[in-house]
């Protein structure tokens, strides 16, 4: 999948969530939650591909998703294919509600980590506004 199309599906993922249940997001309702509903809006449009919210599986060893210097990494959403150890995989995805202040680049890091051995082609931060979302590319 290219880019543009990953992304544009991605959106409308996002769309649908707030246009259904914008109530969990006004009401600051917790991320997993959202995460969780968000990951349903997605699998119908990503049919080739398994979407998981805070996977922490390395491929079908049983071991815990880690970095390659050893720390363990929980992404919110991924779209991949479950129990390929070391990829391809296509999106990694770590959401942010308006109310959370911590710091942004600790995600920003994380995905990178995860791009480095499982080899996801796509990094986002989802950005959860009142009314709207921020979906912003990872480099």
């Amino acid at each position: 999948m290219e880019k543009d199309d990953v992304k544009n599906l991605i959106e409308q993922a996002c769309s649908s969530l707030y246009v259904e249940n914008p109530i969990l997001i006004k009401n600051r309702t917790h991320e997993r939650t959202i995460v969780s509903h968000l990951a349903n809006y997605l699998k119908p449009l990503f049919p080739d591909w398994n979407i998981d919210t805070d996977y922490n599986r390395d491929g079908d060893n049983g071991k815990s998703k880690q970095s390659i210097d050893g720390e363990l990494l929980l992404p919110d959403i991924i779209i991949h294919n479950r129990g390929v150890e070391q990829g391809p995989n296509l999106v990694a995805i770590q959401v942010k509600g308006f109310w959370n202040k911590e710091d942004r680049t600790k995600d920003e890091k994380d995905l990178r980590k995860l791009k480095a051995k499982y080899k996801y082609l796509f990094l986002y931060r989802l950005e959860l506004n009142i009314d709207n979302f921020d979906l912003i590319l990872v480099q």
